[in-house]
């Protein structure tokens, strides 16, 4: 994505946050792609020391684009600081989605991601957090929900490098129809790490014959006094709860529809009334009623 953007020459649109402000209103930036255009956005941001900044970005276009939508941000989470970037991707299913993330932390500054990805034909999402700080910190939350023929392609790394840092990185999605998805997590623990704790977690509901699912952990470790862990949940819904909808006369499709709603709902939680009013409208686009 940085080859991309030199070969472009385009500048990068920079939001800084200055030191000590706590803003409470988010900075929204809205993308919309329109049909057989090919995009590219490069967004810088920067949280100085002790502030506060809430960005929240959505890719959108007509249902029935097609088109190439890439974004490249890059942010900076200074002593103390929190960034909370929450990033949503409603294209058409005919887009091509290049979508790259990669950001630094400092002492004590800690970055919280929200990444939902309910549109886009072929997506590839990329990021890396970089916890240079002491007691820096990273909180990754990601959902999706792909059908038809979708494809999602996902590397999320967290490197761990300065002493008592923590990440988390939780994936939790619906894959139904022919939709494939790939999800890469790194936890990467560098010489210089002491005391640093890293988590990954997916949980995966399969809804189709013929979809395909990957899940690829890995956990990288160059220092001795860390804690590393993985776990994974892949499978259709069980028999117990098919049951128990069924003898409220709910049927198995009505009862898929409304798992995979709550899955995506559940992201809504913590998100500012604005944003998950649009997060719980596109759900609706989606997953009719």
């Amino acid at each position: 994505m940085d080859k991309l953007a030199e070969q472009s020459g385009f500048a990068a649109k920079a939001y800084r946050m200055p030191a000590g402000i706590k803003e409470a209103a988010a900075l929204r930036l809205g993308f919309v792609c329109k049909d057989q255009t090919a995009s590219l956005d490069l967004i810088d941001l920067i949280a100085e020391e002790n502030s506060e900044m809430t960005v929240v970005m959505d890719y959108a276009s007509d249902a029935d684009a097609e088109g190439l939508c890439s974004v490249r941000t890059r942010a900076k989470v200074g002593k103390g600081a929190l960034l909370r970037l929450v990033q949503i991707d409603c294209l058409g299913k005919g887009f091509r989605v290049l979508n790259d993330v990669g950001s630094i932390c400092e002492d004590q500054g800690r970055i919280e991601m929200v990444h939902i990805f309910l549109g886009g034909g072929k997506i590839y999402q990329g990021c890396q957090t970089e916890l240079l700080g002491n007691e820096s910190s990273l909180q990754s939350d990601i959902g999706y929900l792909l059908q038809d023929d979708q494809r999602l392609d996902m590397n999320y790394v967290a490197l761990h490098e300065g002493k008592r840092t923590n990440s988390e990185i939780n994936a939790s999605g619906v894959l139904k129809d022919a939709s494939s998805k790939l999800f890469r997590g790194t936890i990467d623990f560098q010489h210089g790490s002491a005391e640093s704790v890293g988590a990954e977690k997916e949980d995966v509901l399969l809804m189709g014959d013929d979809v395909v699912n990957q899940t690829i952990p890995l956990i990288l470790c160059s220092e001795e006094d860390v804690k590393g862990s993985h776990g994974a949940s892949i499978g259709e819904l069980p028999q117990d709860i098919l049951f128990y909808f069924a003898s409220r006369g709910i049927e198995k499709e009505t009862a898929e529809k409304i798992i995979s709603r709550a899955k995506l709902e559940t992201l809504c939680q913590g998100l500012d009334e604005k944003t998950a009013d649009l997060l719980q409208k596109m759900i609706d686009e989606v997953i009719p009623t």
